[in-house]
């Protein structure tokens, strides 16, 4: 197959301006929160969508000057109009369409690109009864939905599609999202029915291969098997396929996915993520750039790299606020943001990128101050005795910051027991773990010097208690830590109300031999499933995990069935 394409996508995430009066102190980042921009009877609030519209103008204008030249904007179930719809919600759907219409002639003004996302599916109970769970019915509705779509909008340039994952259990909306596409062979009927939409009107439909490791599909991103069952016999220009960089989320330590290497003739796009959603929200330094060039350095050049997709706003939950590029922005999300742009886009190195942003002298101390922060992240933040591993639980690789889930810490016996046997030298990590955080004086120096805008008083106390959460995991006096770090907890609970939530538990039967053998059966260490796998996770097996989990709640971070997908979609 031949590849071809017009010049690559630079795009990038614009939920920002739809949160500055988000009303909930935990945010839900990973799509906009349409329930808040409605009042209590369900109507749009009207002034507020005059205000972020004009929010919206001040983003746009920073990021096309940047070089970005596309947008994703959210979403389908709130643009098209089906006539299967109640009357309240088609009056509800006509306000939001006239809103998007001023967006949308804001963008174009720009000479932007409009990318509009949407899961599969998104549910009403009128779509629900109208398909009455049948599959040719589903996508006839999904048909009808991007038709309306390219016919009431011809600026919008294409659709992103996210299967993999649900709405979260938090959601609270009359839209709310499920898994459809459960195989590789319901993917691929899905998209050849979904092409001939795009095709005839030039559109461009970007299929994300992102997967939480539910169902046969939850292993997309990683398994070539189910990569190309999925993308089998499917040969459009209107085709791009949109990936993370690697194996699981954002995290670092990835290599990058062997799928963009792959010579099979469809055009991929890169997915980034500036504001990192597990490396603080931005409200510390979490330097992306050299991680980037990696990746950049491996794609550039190619005929089937289709471009980059940016994530400088979306993605986790938190307490954590900033706009990226609007009120309380963040100059870390901002500084990755840029250099993200000028890496892909203009081909600069790291070191060019970053001086072009701050715009100032002393350009050999900024690098130097990221390089420090680059250290505290890799080895302070990551446990690099856990990081350096490649595990795998069912679909899923195991992510390699573990006791750190967006602005969670939980440290238990379980996870305690976890990282001990799974560790690769786990005395070189703590060492390694206390010398990086000395590094952070030195920051404190440097930042001073260079006025930057840098808590260096939040970060230090952060990341001390990270650090006695190393100890908690590899020192001699576990009850000793333990003890000590519960008073500093809750002073740093009364100092920043709005960051990390630490949940410790007593630190006992850490060597519980029940526990290694469950890691033992559970876990493995390469990409190819094993005879066992087969056994213990499938369809009858679930409801046997599920009833563990409700017997060891405690044992588990607080988000666990509170946020995201809830815990059974994971375990078929």
């Amino acid at each position: 197959m031949a590849v071809h394409g017009p010049e690559p996508l630079y795009i990038i995430d614009a939920i920002g301006p739809y949160f500055y009066k988000h009303p909930d102190k935990l945010i839900n980042w990973s799509k906009i929160s349409f329930s808040s921009l409605e009042k209590a009877n369900g109507k749009v609030r009207k002034k507020l969508l005059r205000n972020i519209a004009g929010d919206f103008k001040q983003f746009l204008k920073k990021v096309s000057k940047q070089g970005y030249n596309a947008l994703s904007i959210d979403d389908l179930c709130h643009l098209a109009l089906l006539e299967i719809y109640p009357k309240k919600l088609t009056k509800k759907i006509k306000a939001y369409r006239k809103h998007f219409r001023k967006v949308f002639k804001a963008i174009k003004k720009r000479d932007m690109k409009i990318l509009v996302t949407t899961d599969v599916m998104f549910e009403i109970p009128a779509i629900t009864r109208y398909t009455r769970g049948q599959e040719k019915w589903i996508f006839a509705v999904m048909r009808m939905a991007l038709e309306n779509l390219f016919e009431s909008f011809p600026e919008v340039d294409g659709v992103i599609f996210r299967i993999g994952e649900c709405d979260g259990v938090d959601v609270e909306h009359e839209f709310k999202s499920s898994i459809l596409l459960k195989t590789p062979a319901q993917v691929n009927r899905f998209i050849k029915a979904m092409l001939p939409v795009f095709e005839p009107a030039g559109k461009q439909m970007v299929f994300r291969t992102w997967t939480a490791g539910a169902w046969a599909t939850g292993d997309l991103m990683w398994n070539e098997n189910t990569y190309d069952l999925a993308f089998s016999g499917i040969d459009s220009e209107s085709l791009i396929i949109s990936m993370k960089y690697g194996e699981g989320d954002f995290f670092r330590g990835f290599t990058l996915s062997g799928f963009f290497l792959k010579n099979d003739g469809r055009r991929k796009l890169l997915e980034l993520q500036t504001r990192r959603e597990y490396e603080g929200f931005g409200t510390y330094p979490s330097f992306t750039g050299w991680e980037y060039y990696r990746f950049y350095r491996k794609v550039r050049g190619r005929e089937d790299f289709a471009g980059i997709m940016v994530w400088c706003q979306t993605g986790g939950w938190s307490r954590f606020f900033n706009l990226t590029f609007l009120r309380n922005a963040s100059f870390w999300a901002e500084l990755n943001t840029y250099t993200t742009i000028r890496i892909f886009r203009y081909g600069d190195s790291v070191e060019k990128a970053a001086a072009r942003f701050r715009g100032k002298k002393e350009h050999s101390a900024f690098i130097r101050f990221l390089e420090l922060s680059d250290k505290v992240i890799d080895n302070l933040l990551y446990d690099p005795a856990l990081s350096a591993r490649k595990l795998y639980f069912n679909r899923l690789r195991i992510p390699p910051l573990l006791y750190v889930f967006w602005d969670s810490v939980t440290v238990n016996s379980m996870i305690i027991a976890f990282h001990n046997h799974f560790a690769v030298d786990p005395q070189d990590s703590l060492h390694a773990a206390q010398i990086s955080f000395r590094y952070l004086k030195k920051m404190r120096q440097i930042a001073a010097a260079l006025e930057l805008p840098y808590d260096a008083d939040f970060h230090m106390s952060t990341f001390e208690l990270f650090l006695m959460c190393r100890k908690l995991m590899y020192g001699d006096n576990k009850m000793e830590t333990y003890k000590l770090m519960t008073g500093k907890v809750e002073k740093y609970h009364r100092n920043y109300p709005k960051a990390y939530q630490f949940k410790l538990i007593p630190p006992r039967h850490c060597n519980s031999g029940l526990l290694k053998i469950l890691f033992n059966i559970t876990v493995r260490s390469r990409r190819e499933y094993r005879a066992i796998d087969f056994i213990i996770f499938n369809r009858f097996t679930a409801g046997i995990y599920l009833l563990l989990f409700k017997c060891f709640r405690k044992y588990f971070p607080e988000f666990v069935n509170s946020r995201g997908m809830s815990l059974d979609k994971f375990l078929h």
